[in-house]
This record gives structure tokens, sequence and C-alpha cells, in this order.
């Protein structure tokens, strides 16, 4: 059950809103008062997404997606089973790290972002396989070669038809990697999937 100071502070922000749609911050603020306060009550899941959202929408604010990201991430830690806040925060994370100019710590937040799309897939019910691919992606940009290929290759257990562009990434990841009997192992698994592409029989 919510608590009244919960329901008034999002009503408060959904009028801010409402009145002023380009107002970000004063809309924000009843939100950011409330969770200022002492909490008895378990604070709700609609009011930490409201906040996440008004802040990652307000693009004038510079610290926009890393305060969005805060608030998302202390969504997913309240409530580990949602999926919004989960992938809220790979998102997030994903835009943090595209923006981040020390390369240890871009790398860092890449692999985060991985972890966060394939924990994503596994709890989704639509199971979307593109979840996987961006944890991949972000893998592979995280310089975790073997994690990338190991996402690669469930994606193609998982998969009726596998697409001729996850062989491809698997085995030059076995190349980047000089792993040269699992390349001949996956050019073998491409050739029984793609009997027909002949850069495989060059491969």
């Amino acid at each position: 059950k919510m608590s009244r100071e919960a329901q008034l502070a999002l009503v408060e922000a959904q009028r801010r809103y409402s009145t002023n749609p380009e107002d970000w911050a004063a809309a924000r603020e009843p939100l950011i008062e409330f969770l200022a306060t002492p909490q008895v009550d378990p604070i709700p899941e609609t009011l930490y997404m409201m906040l996440g959202q008004f802040w990652y929408a307000d693009e004038a604010n510079e610290k926009h997606i890393e305060e969005a990201n805060k608030v998302f991430r202390m969504g997913y830690k309240a409530f580990p089973l949602s999926e919004s806040f989960l992938l809220n925060l790979a998102i997030t994370t994903y835009d943090l790290a595209g923006m981040e100019e020390d390369e240890d710590a871009q790398r860092k937040l890449f692999a985060e972002t991985a972890t966060l799309f394939e924990k994503f897939y596994d709890l989704s019910a639509e199971k979307e396989i593109k979840y996987l691919e961006y944890a991949a992606q972000t893998s592979y940009l995280a310089e975790k070669l073997a994690e990338a290929r190991r996402i690669y290759v469930r994606m193609i257990g998982l998969w009726e038809e596998p697409q001729d562009l996850w062989m491809q990434q698997i085995i030059g990841i076995c190349q980047a990697m000089e792993d040269i009997k699992e390349e001949e192992k996956y050019i073998r698994m491409a050739l029984d999937y793609f009997p027909k592409e002949k850069k495989y029989w060059n491969l």
C-alpha cells in the first residue's frame, strides 16, 4: 500500500509536469523532496520510475543521464524483479559508457551493460533475442571476447535459424583470440547451417 505522502508527491509531480512539460526540474522537486525525508513505508516503484524518466528526459541538464542512472539503479535495487528498471538501467549505463573518456572506466561500464542486458533477457517474458545481441556487442566493446563469444554461442543454441552474422562474429572473435581450434569448430558449424556460403569454405 502506498503511503499518503508518496501519493501526494506523485500527484504534485504529475501536476507540475502537466502544467509545464518543459520544466523537468520543477516536476522532479516533489519526488526528490520525498526521497530526502526519512522513510517508514517502502518507496513505491512508480515514484522511482517517474523520477528516473523525468531525469532522463531533461536533455538540457548535462548530468541528466548520470542522475537517471542513479535513480534506476536505486529502483532496481529495491525491485530486482522489475523488467522496467533493469532495462532502463542497462540503457542508461550504455549511454554513460558512450560518454566516458577514460578507456578503463568505459570498458567497465560496457561490461556492466552486457551483464544487465543478458539479465533482462533472462527475466523478460518475451525473450527478444535482440537483448542478447546487445549483451554480446557490449561485451565485445568491453574487450571481453570470451564473454562475447559465449553469448553468441548461446544465441545460436536458442534460435532455430541462427543468423549468418552471428557465425561471422564468433569466427572473428576466435581469430582475434588466436584460438585456431575453436575457429575451425565454428567454421564447420557455420557450414552446417550455411552450406552454400563460399566464405566459410574459403576459411
